[in-house]
């Protein structure tokens, strides 16, 4: 486990930092449409979560404290929904009641924590042997049965992730364009009403799942972190 201070976990925690400054003051900014800054106040939020997570990672903190290890997990699970939530809060002709009518895509975050249960029940030692090998792409060297479903647990979550999130960005995307298409039919100006920046938003996220999916099949890039560590930049 790294644990020393340079330059990627300072720009990991001036990013964190950022991130938590930013999500509060999307929650005070006033005008425009609230409960969409407010959606991605929150995204912004667990962003920052997961950043800060990783900059303890690098520090060496979670040697002291094992069992704190991936307890933000099942946030990766709910990106997916909250990206959807967001642009179709944008692109919705009457917004009201948007919100209520999603909340079970939600429900899938609830399933990954119980997946993970079996991780959450070993002790502080294993959880830093097992987060070690996963972060090396390597498999544990004793094959038990708890073992096994421990294994089998993460597999299932990132399987789950890596499908989930990119259904989510596919549909999110396609949203915007039809919208795009329809603005484009109904306005002969649509400079205000493009939502062009939306639409980079989502190549950048887009460019970030890349990324996730390369890390999971090469976490050990050329005996490096390599993509892990783009990510988190």
């Amino acid at each position: 486990m790294e644990n020393s201070l340079n330059l990627l976990s300072i720009l990991t925690l001036l990013g964190s930092v950022q991130g938590f400054f930013l999500a509060l003051v999307l929650l005070n900014t006033k005008g425009g449409d609230i409960n969409a800054q407010r959606i991605l106040a929150l995204l912004t939020f667990l962003f920052a979560l997961d950043l800060g997570e990783d900059f303890l990672y690098q520090l060496g903190v979670f040697e002291w404290v094992p069992n704190l290890l991936h307890v933000l997990a099942p946030i990766d699970l709910l990106y997916g929904p909250l990206i959807f939530l967001y642009v179709l809060r944008l692109t919705s002709r009457s917004v009201d009641g948007v919100e209520t009518k999603l909340y079970w895509h939600f429900l899938p975050a609830l399933i990954g924590l119980l997946v993970l249960v079996p991780f959450f029940m070993m002790d502080g030692s294993q959880k830093l042997e097992f987060t070690e090998t996963l972060r090396r792409g390597e498999a544990m060297g004793s094959g038990n049965s708890d073992e096994r479903l421990v294994r089998m647990g993460f597999l299932l979550f990132v399987l789950g992730t890596i499908i989930q999130l990119g259904l989510y960005l596919f549909f999110s995307i396609r949203r915007l364009l039809r919208h795009t298409k329809i603005i484009r039919d109904e306005f002969s100006d649509i400079e205000k009403i493009s939502l062009a920046w939306l639409r980079y938003l989502l190549i950048g996220l887009s460019c970030i799942y890349v990324l996730y999916l390369g890390d999971q099949f090469f976490p050990d890039l050329l005996g490096m972190n390599i993509l892990g560590d783009l990510i988190t930049v």
